[in-house]
């Protein structure tokens, strides 16, 4: 199996060298990972047991699976997401908490507040991933104010995110079913729509899963 060397210059980032190079080696002997014994002797090989390693190893069986639909990538994405512990969980869920604030500052990207009310905030809902890479990646994650926070994960769409992908930009604003009224009642910070700057693609991209979901959840309560 050939891989262009195009995916290099995607704008999924980073991807060292040498995963590049371990990549590029089991997508090039299939039978080298047809199994999880030997996907997991593949990960120990170029050492990739600590977490920063596997997500980038992770990040990049995406790229492979998603834009050549390699298999060894799949395998590979699989092993890495295998179920976690209780503690696992909590572990996964603080180090991905203080990655999100140190993105942003602790400063909510609507208000720009800082402070004890300031959250990490998901962009595409825990229940709603997938994987748990999704549930811990950092750029899922976004901060909020506490009071947003609540409207954002409320489930009824009541603050919604329309992402702009070709100018880089999200708006923020309430749920056009809302009246004035609501809005000040519910989420005030949104009487006026928000525009922010996103220039991270995987944060975009969670965006628009995110912006689907929502317009789905608006249509249905329309009907």
């Amino acid at each position: 199996m050939t891989i262009s060397n195009n995916y290099q210059q995607t704008t999924y980032e980073p991807i060292s060298n040498y995963t590049i190079k371990f990549m590029r080696n089991a997508c090039a002997n299939i039978n080298c990972a047809d199994s999880e014994n030997s996907i997991a002797n593949l990960i120990i090989e170029i050492n990739c047991e600590t977490d920063d390693k596997r997500t980038e190893l992770y990040e990049t069986a995406i790229i492979l699976f998603e834009k050549y639909n390699c298999q060894t990538a799949k395998k590979i994405m699989k092993y890495l997401d295998s179920p976690l512990t209780a503690a696992e969980h909590t572990a996964r869920y603080n180090k991905y908490a203080e990655e999100v604030y140190a993105k942003y500052n602790r400063k909510c990207i609507i208000t720009g507040r800082v402070g004890k009310r300031c959250q990490a905030a998901h962009i595409l809902g825990h229940a709603e991933c997938s994987t748990n890479y999704e549930r811990y990646d950092a750029n899922n994650g976004i901060v909020l104010d506490a009071g947003i926070h609540i409207c954002w994960d409320d489930n009824t769409a009541t603050a919604i995110a329309v992402p702009d992908e070709l100018n880089n930009i999200i708006t923020f604003r309430a749920n056009p079913k809302l009246s004035k009224e609501e809005i000040l009642e519910q989420v005030p910070e949104l009487l006026e729509p928000k525009i922010i700057n996103i220039t991270n693609p995987m944060t975009m991209k969670y965006f628009r899963l995110r912006y689907e979901l929502d317009i789905a959840k608006i249509q249905n309560k329309s009907n």
